[in-house]
C-alpha cells in the first residue's frame, strides 16, 4: 500500500472488531509514521497523542481498512500535534477521531458527544411527535 503525508488511515482494532482507530500519515524520508491519539501510550507532554512507525501502529493489533487522501502537509500536522499533545485521551471528549479532526480543522470537538446529542434530540423529537398524536 502506498502512503503519503496527510493520508487519514482508519484501522480495525483486531481484538475489538467494532472499534475503528484513526491516525494521520507522516512521511519522513522513506519511513511511514502515524500520528494518533491512543489510551495505551503516553507522550512526554503527558497526553496520549503519539507519532510512531506504521509497523508499530499495526503491531498494536490493528488492520488498515480505509485510507483517505487529504491536502495536509507535514508542517501542518506537526504544528497541530505540538499544540494538542498535552491533552490526555478521553473516549468521550478527545479520542482518535477528535485528534484527526483537530489536525484537519484546528478546532476541538467530541465526535461521540456530538453523536449522542444528535441521537438524544432525535429521540426527544420522536417522543414529542407521538405525544402530539395522542
Amino acid at each position: 500500500m502506498q502512503f503519503k503525508t496527510g493520508d487519514i488511515v482508519k484501522a480495525r482494532v483486531l481484538s475489538m472488531p467494532n472499534i475503528i482507530h484513526s491516525g494521520i500519515v507522516l512521511m519522513r524520508d522513506d519511513t511511514i509514521l502515524v500520528a494518533h491519539n491512543t489510551p495505551s501510550k503516553k507522550n512526554p507532554a503527558g497526553g496520549n497523542t503519539v507519532i510512531e512507525t506504521m509497523n508499530a501502529f499495526l503491531d498494536a493489533g490493528r488492520e488498515i481498512i480505509r485510507v483517505r487522501e487529504t491536502q495536509l502537509n507535514y508542517e501542518q500536522i506537526m504544528n497541530a500535534f505540538h499544540e494538542i499533545k498535552h491533552v490526555p485521551f478521553n473516549l468521550l471528549e478527545f479520542n482518535c477521531d477528535d485528534f484527526v479532526y483537530y489536525v484537519r480543522t484546528g478546532k476541538r470537538r467530541s465526535s461521540l458527544l456530538t453523536m449522542f446529542k444528535k441521537r438524544l434530540l432525535r429521540n426527544i423529537s420522536a417522543i414529542e411527535k407521538s405525544k402530539r398524536k395522542k
